[in-house]
C-alpha cells in the first residue's frame, strides 16, 4: 500500500441535492423526473458559464469542482434565484427546492473523480443548508466576503459528522437568517440531556394517560413530537473504514450514503435520513436510546477493508429489540469500480430487507427471480412502495406502468399477475369506467399467468377471489353462485398448496375466506402472512382486525387496533383510532366514541366522509356488508 501514488490538490467543491426528493418521487415520479431534468439543465448552463465541472452524480445529488471560490458562490446564488423564479412561474406542478454546500479543501484525484475531506465537508454543509439555501465553510467565506456583493450570516462552529466546521449562510433573502447554536462538546451533552428529559416527560405523560384511560378512553392524541413510525424504522449507520488509512473513508461513507438515498423509495420501511443517522452515531447512542429516542428497531452496519485494488464489505442487519443479527453478508469488490459496487450492494441489501421484513423469503425470492434486470426489479419495487404509500390514490389508468413493462416481457407470469392485480385494485376502489370489461380482462390475464407458470400460486388466489362474484360488485355473475363458489374454493386451495408461505398468496386467500364468511380460516392466513412479513402492506393488519370485528370478537379487535396505534406514526394512529372508536360504539360507549371521533376529525382535518374513505383505502378490500355497517355507525357519531 505504501507504493500507491496518491494525487492530491486543493479544490473548491460545490455539492447540491433536492429537498424531499423521495417524497416527490412517491407522489408523482414522472413529473418529478421532468422537473429535475429541467433544473439540471439550468445548473449545467451555469456550470458552463462559471467553469464548474461535474465530477459525480447520484440520483438527485450533484458534485462539481470550480476553479474559484467566487465563481462557485456566484453560480450557486444565481442557480437558487433561477429555481425560485421557475417555481413561482408555475412551470411545473412539482416545484423542487435545492440545498447547496460549498467548501474549499484537500481532495484526492482518481481519474475524473474527486474524493476526500474536501468533498465530504461540502456534502455535510449541503445537509446543513436550508431549503433554497447555500452554506459555506469559512475557507470559502474568507476568499469571497470582500469580493462580491452578497450578505452572509455567521453560523459559528457547527458539528458535521466528526468535524467542527465554521459555517456561513448566504442570505439571498432576509427571511433566511437563522440563529444556530454554536456547537461544542459541552453544549452537545446539554442538548442530549435536555432532549432525553423532554422525551422522558412526554413518554411518561402518554404512558400514564394510556394507563389511566385504558378502560375509559383509549384514543391517543398526537402532536409533532409523535409523528414517526415505531416498529418499522431502519437506521443505516455510516459505514466504517477499517483499513487504517483515512484516504479510503470515501468508500465506506459513499456506500452507506448511497444506500440511504436509494433504498428509501423501494422498501415499506421508514429509513432515517443521513443527517439524522450521522447525528445518532456521533452522539454514541445506546441501543435503548435509539429505540426510545428515535424509535429505531433495525440497524444496518457495515465495515470496509481495503487490500491492493480490492475492498471487502461486511454487512450486518440487526434487530435492536431482540438483540439478534437478522442477516449478514460479505463480498469483495474492485476499488476502481466503486459505482458498480454500490449498485450491487444496493440490490443485496434490498433483497435482504424484503426477505426478512417486508415480503418474506418466498415472495421476495419470486420478485428477484422474475425481475433479474436490476432496473426492472427496482421499478417494480418502487411501484409497490408508492402504491402502499399514504398519498397514493387509485386512478382509471392504474395498470399502465405494468402494461409498459409487459410490452418487454409478455411471457412473464409474475408480471402478468401484477398487471392483473393493478386492475383488481381499480375495481375494488370503484375507479373502473367499464367494470364488466375490466373484470373479464382481469380473469383472462390471471388465467394467462397460470398458463405461463402453473406453479405460480398467486394468480390462483386472486382468481378465486375474483370468481367470488359479489366481491367486485359483479352481480351478473351471481347466477349459478353455488357452482362458482365451489370453483373458487378449488382455486384458493390450489393456491395454498403451491404457496403456503407466500405472503401475497396467504393474504388474498385470507381475503377470499373472509368474503365467504369463513372467518377463522381468514384469521389464520392473515396472522401467518403478518408473521412472515411483519412490515408488509398495512392492508394485512387492517383486514385481520376487521375479520375479528366480523366475528364480533371486540376484545381481540381492540388489542389489534391498539397494536397498530403503537407503531406511533400519524397514519397508524389514525387507523387504530378509527377502529377503536367503532369498537366503543359496539360496546355501548357511544358518548366516548363521539368525543373521540370529533378529536380524530379535528386532528387530521377530515370531515366524516373523508375519514371513512381513508379507512376503506388503507384496507384494500375491507368491504362486504361490514364496510357499509362500519360506515353507517361512524356517520351517526
Amino acid at each position: 500500500m505504501s507504493e500507491v501514488n496518491i494525487n492530491r490538490k486543493i479544490a473548491v467543491i460545490f455539492a447540491t441535492d433536492v429537498v424531499g426528493y423521495s417524497k416527490h418521487m412517491e407522489l408523482n415520479e414522472d413529473e418529478t423526473l421532468r422537473s429535475f431534468r429541467a433544473c439540471r439543465r439550468i445548473l449545467e448552463a451555469l456550470f458552463e458559464k462559471y467553469e464548474g465541472r461535474t465530477f459525480n452524480t447520484a440520483g438527485d445529488s450533484v458534485l462539481a469542482e470550480f476553479p474559484s471560490a467566487v465563481s462557485a458562490v456566484v453560480c450557486a446564488s444565481e442557480f437558487q434565484k433561477l429555481i425560485k423564479e421557475r417555481n413561482e412561474s408555475k412551470q411545473s406542478h412539482t416545484r423542487l427546492q435545492f440545498r447547496i454546500g460549498i467548501n474549499m479543501g484537500d481532495v484526492v484525484i482518481e481519474e475524473d473523480n474527486l474524493f476526500g475531506d474536501g468533498v465530504n465537508i461540502a456534502a455535510r454543509l449541503e445537509a446543513l443548508a436550508q431549503p433554497n439555501g447555500i452554506c459555506l465553510s469559512k475557507s470559502v467565506y474568507d476568499l469571497v466576503n470582500k469580493k462580491i456583493a452578497i450578505v452572509f450570516n455567521d453560523l459559528g462552529q457547527q458539528k458535521v459528522k466528526d468535524s467542527q466546521v465554521h459555517a456561513f449562510d448566504v442570505l439571498l433573502d432576509p427571511s433566511q437568517k437563522r440563529n444556530l447554536k454554536v456547537h461544542s462538546k459541552y453544549l452537545a451533552k446539554i442538548f442530549v440531556f435536555m432532549a432525553a428529559l423532554f422525551i422522558f416527560s412526554i413518554s411518561t405523560y402518554f404512558y400514564f394517560t394510556r394507563q389511566l384511560g385504558k378502560h375509559e378512553n383509549t384514543f391517543i392524541e398526537i402532536d409533532e413530537f409523535r409523528e414517526r413510525v415505531l416498529g418499522r424504522t431502519l437506521l443505516i449507520a455510516p459505514f466504517e473504514n477499517k483499513s487504517g488509512s483515512k484516504e479510503f473513508d470515501y468508500i465506506a461513507e459513499g456506500i452507506s450514503d448511497h444506500l440511504i438515498s436509494s433504498l428509501t423509495s423501494h422498501v415499506l420501511l421508514n429509513i432515517l435520513p443521513k443527517s439524522q443517522s450521522y447525528k445518532i452515531v456521533d452522539q454514541n447512542f445506546t441501543a435503548n436510546s435509539m429505540i426510545n429516542t428515535h424509535n429505531v428497531s433495525y440497524l444496518l452496519t457495515g465495515t470496509t477493508l481495503i487490500s491492493n485494488n480490492k475492498f471487502r464489505l461486511n454487512l450486518e442487519l440487526l434487530d435492536i429489540h431482540d438483540e439478534r443479527i437478522i442477516w449478514t453478508d460479505n463480498q469483495e469488490y474492485i476499488v476502481d469500480k466503486i459505482f458498480d459496487a454500490q449498485d450491487s450492494i444496493e440490490l443485496s441489501v434490498l433483497r435482504a430487507l424484503q426477505k426478512n421484513l417486508t415480503m418474506g423469503a418466498i415472495l421476495s425470492g419470486k420478485f428477484a427471480k422474475n425481475f433479474q434486470d436490476p432496473n426492472d426489479y427496482k421499478k417494480i419495487l418502487n411501484l409497490r412502495y408508492v402504491r402502499h404509500g399514504e398519498n397514493f390514490f387509485v386512478s382509471n389508468d392504474n395498470e399502465l406502468p405494468y402494461e409498459d413493462l409487459l410490452f418487454k416481457q409478455p411471457d412473464n407470469s409474475m408480471l402478468n399477475y401484477l398487471f392483473a392485480k393493478s386492475i383488481y385494485m381499480k375495481l375494488i376502489n370503484y375507479k373502473s369506467n367499464d367494470r364488466k370489461k375490466d373484470i373479464k380482462t382481469l380473469k383472462n390475464i390471471l388465467e394467462k399467468s397460470i398458463e405461463l407458470n402453473p406453479e405460480n400460486s398467486m394468480p390462483y388466489a386472486l382468481l378465486g377471489l375474483t370468481n367470488e362474484g359479489h366481491m367486485l360488485g359483479n352481480f351478473d355473475m351471481l347466477k349459478g353462485l353455488q357452482r362458482q363458489r365451489s370453483d373458487a374454493i378449488k382455486l384458493v386451495k390450489k393456491a395454498l398448496e403451491l404457496g403456503s408461505r407466500n405472503v401475497e398468496t396467504l393474504f388474498y386467500s385470507g381475503m377470499f375466506y373472509k368474503m365467504i364468511g369463513k372467518y377463522s380460516n381468514a384469521i389464520t392466513l392473515f396472522e401467518k402472512a403478518i408473521k412472515l412479513a411483519p412490515f408488509g402492506p398495512e392492508a394485512m393488519k387492517v383486514n385481520l382486525l376487521s375479520t375479528h370485528l366480523l366475528k364480533l370478537d371486540f376484545d381481540r379487535a381492540e388489542e389489534l387496533a391498539e397494536s397498530i396505534m403503537k407503531q406511533g406514526d400519524k397514519r397508524s394512529i389514525f387507523i387504530g383510532s378509527m377502529f377503536l372508536t367503532y369498537i366503543k360504539v359496539k360496546k355501548n360507549k357511544v358518548a366516548e366514541a363521539t368525543t373521540d371521533f370529533q378529536r380524530i376529525l379535528s386532528l387530521y382535518k377530515y370531515d366524516k366522509e373523508e375519514a371513512i374513505f381513508q379507512i376503506r383505502r388503507y384496507g384494500q378490500g375491507t368491504f362486504s356488508w361490514f364496510n357499509e355497517e362500519f360506515k353507517t355507525v361512524m356517520e351517526k357519531l
